[in-house]
């Protein structure tokens, strides 16, 4: 199951419940007493065959505009470098499609003898996992 952390101190996060708040930090970090950004955290899988979640900006360090420009084929340099970066990349909608998928993901990356390079969040918020 996917879990969100702390980028701070690897603790749990819990969502925000104030609704106020919740607009521009939805997470809360018991251990440090902060409200957070999305950015603040990352997602990680109790399943020790998923790496740490990445935004595509930190695995690249390039910025969402570099990321968001089109190439004369109309692919986006995000897209474009994720597809550079492995054999193969699949792509999950959100994290519960990942997590409702997870068991037939890991049967096939064991079937291609394929190894997890990265588990990264794509500016549009789906989930690309890189593939060795």
């Amino acid at each position: 199951m996917l879990k969100r952390y702390c980028n701070n101190c690897d603790n749990e996060v819990i969502e925000e419940t104030d609704k106020n708040l919740k607009k521009e930090y939805p997470y809360v970090c018991k251990n440090c007493e902060e409200n957070m950004y999305e950015f603040e955290t990352y997602l990680k899988e109790d399943d020790v065959t998923m790496k740490k979640i990445k935004t595509t900006q930190e695995y690249f360090n390039i910025g969402i505009d570099e990321l968001l420009f089109n190439n004369s084929d109309g692919y986006t340099k995000e897209e474009l470098k994720l597809f550079d970066d492995g054999l193969e990349v699949v792509f999950f909608d959100n994290e519960k499609e990942l997590e409702e998928e997870k068991e037939q993901f890991k049967k096939y990356t064991q079937s291609k003898k394929y190894e997890i390079k990265a588990t990264l969040q794509t500016i549009n918020k789906r989930i690309a996992i890189v593939l060795i």
